[in-house]
């Protein structure tokens, strides 16, 4: 009698222990790689994606390098312009200033000529 409880025992234990271990191989199996063909494809394609999204990505730093370069040769050459700007300001005011010494010269010829015209009578 002893023999047969501990076998009926045994026999819950082991059985609960199938069950057990039935359920956990139901877990697993939606785990398992039922086409291993199907993932290599598409790890396949998420690397050709990854490497597009790179290649874009180094597109879009050599584009903002380029237009750094050019904002920096704009605001150069807005600093020329104004430079520009400023001598020709200058040279604006030093022709002003020849054409008056022109003026005071030919008014000094003049009054000259009257002058020696005057001590010639």
């Amino acid at each position: 009698k002893k023999k047969a409880k501990e076998l009926k025992d045994n026999i819950a234990t082991t059985s609960y222990a199938l069950q057990e271990a039935d359920a956990e191989l139901r877990k697993l199996s939606t785990q398992v790689v039922q086409s291993p063909e199907r993932i290599i494809v598409e790890v396949s394609s998420i690397k050709k994606t990854l490497e597009n999204e790179k290649a874009e990505c180094r597109k879009a730093e050599e584009e903002a390098q380029s237009c750094k370069a050019k904002i920096a040769n704009v605001a150069k050459t807005e600093t020329d312009i104004v430079n520009v700007i400023q001598i020709m300001d200058e040279a604006k005011d030093r022709k002003v200033m020849y054409e008056q010494v022109l003026e005071e010269i030919e008014a000094s010829e003049e009054n000259i000529a009257l002058n020696q015209k005057k001590i010639a009578e």
